[in-house]
């Protein structure tokens, strides 16, 4: 009995659902010192989550109508976009930190 392949075009490849990628930005001020750790517990939990969260860091100094259209109050401040959920703070809850992660990825795509 022949064996059969079937091949796809690019149109079907396309068509693929890949793994969904999730927008973060941390608004940082660059000298504080909060901000620093902050974007170091940002990166070690990101580590293990890497190919599913893209991080922007802004330094609000040099970008301030950026500041005033995310409404950003203080600094560190983690938002993921779109949802627009936010974290304040050095981020160093790593139990909080997960869960926040944790809930982009269970969440159903729309």
């Amino acid at each position: 009995m022949p064996e059969s392949t079937e091949k796809m075009d690019a149109e079907q490849v396309n068509d693929i659902e890949q793994p969904r990628r999730i927008q973060l930005a941390l608004f940082i001020s660059r000298n504080s010192v909060a901000s620093h750790a902050a974007v170091k517990n940002i990166r070690r939990a990101l580590e293990k989550h890497a190919l599913r969260f893209d991080l922007e860091i802004v330094d609000v100094s040099s970008d301030p109508q950026r500041l005033l259209r995310e409404r950003i109050l203080v600094t560190p401040m983690l938002i993921a976009q779109p949802s627009g959920r936010r974290i304040v703070g050095e981020l160093n809850d790593a139990i909080l930190l997960e869960f926040f992660l944790q809930s982009f990825l269970e969440e159903p795509r729309g």
